[in-house]
């Protein structure tokens, strides 16, 4: 059992802030919260799960909080919830069966379900609470939580000999506990001191369809009303006793996704609508819009009658939607991505675009259309099918970039559909063969495989075309095109690309073949614009067989992520003008032992930031840090070690205010670094926080700064206090001097200086105890 430190919904005070609010050394989750699969309530708020994380909504100030791994939870991933109003103990079943308890300002951890080895699906699939015990339907069986005690109790296996069976729900009934499952009813005593004995469960034989499974349960006047899941379009409602059973008519005609009770009435929630039941079990009316009329259709996962008199509707599009009446309607929405989906992300400036596509190991289509997500000014705009015309029939956006230049601009290539531009009014253009230079799959004519976008320092944006006529296309900031054509090199898949300082453009191939990267030169002569190079030495010495990631560094290094670690070429004007251009690995030390850097793990994404260190995400190790030459590692963090949702990262972004763009196969999140954006010229120095109070111990930022420039720190009388460098933009000070003591009360100066001497400012810092 784990016990950390409950932070949930607390606001750090006195927190080192900037861009949205996080400090440095925090996290941000960027998920979707718009999906709503489960609610609960307390007397202030009512509880709400996504299928990633939850949130909170107070009941009286009508506030949204979201809380996820970020904020203490111990997994990603949920898939109910329940509030015990006595114990006031939220308790969070994960996906994975690992189970969380909210309690007295902590979360307690019970993994003893998730690590038992079970044959067969250990998912918790409802929770029921009686007195101080949790009745988790699982799909094995019953686990019985105490959630006083804070452990499992016991468990019980309600099939016939004792055999696993899936139990989808319980309900209890005058003292009877009842079970439905994937083959029938079952009840039995609750108080019965032996329930984990298979023989004192009875299955309801009496009722028309006794081993048919049922997944829904509901106690209501007098009787349990279950739901039949059958395996046409329309589901089978009774009301049923131990001996005894009615059928419930209903005009709808869908699925059930849930069943609540709300004073006299049953409320049905399905796909699309839900069904108003009276205490004598007739249809009383359908709800399918929000409100009279609103366009918006109803999607409820559940509908909640609270204690203060409203209902709330869990939807999977809508958020939380509250109601006085279920004629009126207000839902309740955070901002944020379409999806988890993050294949691609750039980033420049603090605007950030995610392309959430992907395909196959073959490079073969998946055909998603979860669309394009844009980040700015702290908030999401999403572009997909049915908001954004153009993109109804397109799928599998792979690759992004943002003009640098000019960050409203931006475009997204499509692994089959083609490319499609934006700017500041939002989508722009759809470009095929038809209107540009843009060349076809050489088999397919229908399908345009792009693999590759970047914009050059001149607006040109680049667009690589795999398999197909021509590799390379351009298009100037006029909008003419023009193509560039390879002969056999262009019967390659593409992968990624970039445009680096010299404009030379790196294109990642698939591997297996002669090559694995290409790079080009426009400036160069026309037969000598493009070189390949590959894993020989001499001609690029690439490490690994597959080249999974690159990256340009503030220096003008050429940063490889392969299967098999990381390769750099120091010295990339070599591959034009000649002389040794081979990529080097760097040679660490480790238990005492030299090894190249991360030579077991595949390199899935490296970003640069403002100090020139190198973030890399790997398949399964999670996320380092590294200093500007990688001789150090600065920091690792995984799924156990921090909020990162998984080990596998699958691509990274800088902001310029030092927020790292984390993408992993589960969903996107936010760390803020030390290292912001160099400015050219001392620009905007602030110090924050400032005064620093007694009550505070973070970090201290001298921001607005040039990269690697020199901070003197000293009394008022000029005494040296401490002296740091900056990272990137910005210096980070403990607070203590150079003996490791916190400094005294005063004011105390900084000296700037940047890294030649040429410009230099003084600042001040107020210190309160």
């Amino acid at each position: 059992m784990l016990n950390k430190a409950f932070f949930l919904l607390l606001l750090l005070p006195n927190a080192l802030l900037f861009a949205q609010n996080l400090a440095i050394g925090s996290w941000r989750d960027e998920i979707p919260y718009n999906q709503i699969i489960d609610l609960t309530e307390s007397d202030e708020f009512i509880y709400a799960a996504t299928p990633y994380s939850l949130l909170s909504l107070h009941k009286k100030e009508a506030v949204l909080k979201r809380i996820s791994k970020v904020d203490g939870l111990s997994d990603f991933g949920v898939s109910h919830i329940e509030y015990n109003s006595t114990y006031k103990t939220l308790l969070v079943a994960y996906t994975n069966a690992n189970i969380d308890l909210i309690k007295n300002g902590k979360i307690i951890n019970l993994a003893d379900i998730q690590r038992k080895t079970i044959l067969g699906d250990k998912k918790i699939n409802a929770i029921l609470f009686k007195n101080q015990y949790a009745y988790l339907s699982c799909g094995f069986g019953i686990v019985v939580v105490d959630i006083d005690r804070e452990e499992i109790k016991d468990t019980y296996y309600v099939g016939e000999d004792g055999t696993n069976l899936s139990v989808y729900e319980t309900a209890l009934l005058n003292e009877t506990l009842f079970a439905a499952t994937e083959k029938g009813i079952y009840q039995a005593d609750i108080n019965n001191p032996n329930l984990a004995n298979y023989s004192n469960w009875k299955k309801l034989n009496h009722l028309p369809f006794p081993n048919d499974p049922y997944n829904h349960i509901v106690p209501f006047q007098n009787t349990v009303v279950i739901n039949r899941l059958t395996d046409v379009v329309k589901d089978q409602l009774f009301a049923v006793t131990s001996t005894s059973w009615e059928e419930i008519v209903s005009s709808i005609s869908d699925k059930t996704f849930n069943m609540d009770v709300s004073n006299d009435k049953l409320i049905v929630s399905h796909s699309y609508s839900a069904g108003i039941f009276n205490a004598d079990f007739s249809f009383n009316r359908k709800i399918y819009t929000y409100g009279e009329n609103f366009s918006i259709t109803l999607q409820p996962n559940e509908i909640l009658t609270s204690t203060d008199g409203n209902y709330y509707v869990a939807d999977r599009l809508q958020g939380i939607v509250a109601s006085a009446d279920l004629i009126h309607f207000q839902n309740h929405l955070l901002n944020g991505p379409r999806t988890t989906r993050v294949f691609d992300i750039a980033v420049s400036g603090n605007k950030v675009v995610v392309a959430s596509g992907g395909r196959d190991e073959s490079f073969g289509n998946i055909y998603l259309q979860n669309g394009i997500f844009s980040f700015d000014d702290g908030s999401w705009t999403n572009y997909y099918k049915g908001v954004t015309l153009a993109l109804d029939t397109a799928y599998d956006f792979v690759c992004v970039d943002i003009n640098p230049n000019n960050t409203n601009e931006f475009a997204v290539g499509s692994w089959g559909k083609g490319l499609y531009t934006f700017n500041e009014n939002g989508f722009d253009q759809a470009y095929g063969k038809h209107n540009s230079s843009l060349t076809p799959n050489s088999t397919y004519s229908h399908i345009m495989r792009l693999g590759g976008v970047a914009y050059d320092s001149k607006n040109n944006l680049w667009v690589a075309s795999a398999v197909s006529n021509a590799l390379l296309h351009k298009k100037d900031p006029s909008g003419n095109w023009t193509a560039f054509e390879f002969g056999a090199w262009t019967a390659y898949d593409i992968k990624d690309m970039i445009a680096d300082q010299r404009d030379y453009l790196w294109i990642i191939l698939r591997g297996g073949g002669a090559y694995s990267l290409f790079v080009f030169d426009e400036n160069q002569n026309t037969n000598q614009q493009i070189k390949g190079l590959s894993t020989a030495p001499g001609y690029g010495n690439i490490p690994g067989t597959k080249v999974l990631s690159i990256a340009s560094d503030l220096d003008g290094e050429i940063w490889i992520g392969t299967d098999e670690g990381i390769g750099v070429i120091y010295q990339p004007e070599n591959i034009f003008s000649g002389g040794n251009f081979d990529a080097q690995q760097i040679v660490v030390e480790r238990d005492g032992y030299p090894q190249y850097l991360l030579e077991s793990e595949k390199i899935n994404a490296i970003a640069v930031d403002g100090a020139n260190r190198k973030w890399i995400g790997t398949d399964r190790a999670g996320l380092f840090l590294l200093s500007a030459d990688g001789q150090e590692e600065l920091l690792n963090f995984t799924a156990e070690n921090s909020p990162l949702f998984s080990n596998r990262i699958t691509s990274l972004g800088i902001n310029k205010d030092g927020e790292i763009f984390i993408g992993t196969d589960l969903g996107l999140l936010v760390y803020k670094g030390t290292a912001t954006h160099a400015e050219e010229t001392f620009k905007d120095v602030y110090v924050f926080p400032n005064p620093i109070r007694p009550d505070y111990v973070g970090p201290i930022a001298i921001h607005g700064l040039t990269r690697d420039a020199y901070v003197k720190i000293t009394d008022i009388s000029g005494r040296l206090v401490n002296q740091i460098r900056s990272e990137g933009g910005q210096a980070i000070w403990s607070g203590e001097n150079m003996n490791g003591e916190r400094v005294k009360t005063g004011v105390y100066l900084v000296f700037i200086a940047n890294i030649d001497g040429s410009e230099s400012m003084v600042t001040k810092i107020m210190f309160i105890h």
